[in-house]
């Protein structure tokens, strides 16, 4: 389907996926999502976080389908939304279906897309992001923008923390770094500096401890730098995520490391 010449109204598919996402929210407190309310309990994130976030449950590939037509979308913007795919009978499925959903809201609040991570072992591909959409282009979003706007345009911080993925956001707000957001999964683009540069000149750069993660560091770099932003680069110990960082050192742990954060290269190797 070429994206760029369909007829379906943004505003539609805008309130579908709001409906999307109210949908998996409910399900998340069913009494039916207990593999997703473990998986959150294990990495001891608060209630608070999860309803801030707005995390929901895939129960199933058919039931947000069934959902969205009862309601009155059509199949086709069930489809071009993104929420829900074809399978290879035919059938309308859950994009997402049986995951751990993470609604991606953009700076203006309105859901364009889902993140989704398996809980069981049904699915091979631990995550899963909606693909481009007339509404919805991963390089021009950052995860948890919408809730970094509030924080601005509140004069309580004055600096942005850009992680990798969606649980690297989470886990970071989740343990008081509210000023974070995701470039979920792939390197920092241009559009996303510029994002965060309409609300903040100051970035820290936190990708993993990898190799994969600090040759993204220094792309980042690079491109945050050429858009005039005062932009740092986190250093994690090797092969730690946010995640492990603070398992493992704390919150001060994580603070020393945006202490020791620098914006120059020549020690890198």
């Amino acid at each position: 389907m070429d994206i760029e010449k369909n007829n379906f109204g943004k505003d539609r598919l805008v309130s579908l996926m709001c409906d999307s996402a109210q949908f998996y929210q409910k399900n998340l407190y069913s009494g039916k999502a207990e593999l997703h309310l473990k998986y959150l309990s294990e990495r001891k994130i608060q209630d608070t976080t999860i309803k801030g976030f707005s995390l929901g449950a895939s129960l199933d590939y058919h039931s947000l389908p069934q959902y969205l037509l009862d309601k009155g979308y059509t199949v086709e913007e069930c489809e071009t939304s993104g929420a829900c795919a074809k399978a290879s009978n035919g059938n309308l499925i859950d994009a997402q279906g049986e995951r751990l959903i993470f609604p991606i809201i953009n700076y203006m609040n309105e859901v364009v897309g889902f993140g989704g991570r398996a809980v069981g072992n049904n699915n091979p591909m631990k995550y899963k992001l909606t693909c481009n959409t007339v509404i919805f282009d991963r390089s021009k979003n950052l995860y948890n923008i919408n809730l970094v706007k509030e924080l601005i345009q509140a004069n309580t911080i004055s600096s942005i923390i850009v992680v990798e993925g969606f649980m690297d956001a989470i886990f970071l707000y989740n343990a008081g770094f509210k000023n974070v957001v995701a470039s979920m999964g792939t390197s920092l683009t241009k559009e996303q500096v510029q994002i965060c540069k309409r609300y903040a000149d100051n970035m820290f750069i936190c990708y993993d401890g990898d190799f994969v993660g600090q040759k993204a560091n220094l792309r980042g770099f690079e491109i945050a730098k050429n858009e005039g932003v005062k932009v740092r680069v986190v250093r994690l110990p090797d092969n730690l995520d946010p995640y492990g960082v603070i398992e493992l050192c704390g919150t001060e742990g994580f603070q020393n490391c945006l202490n020791s954060a620098t914006p120059l290269f020549k020690d890198w190797r």
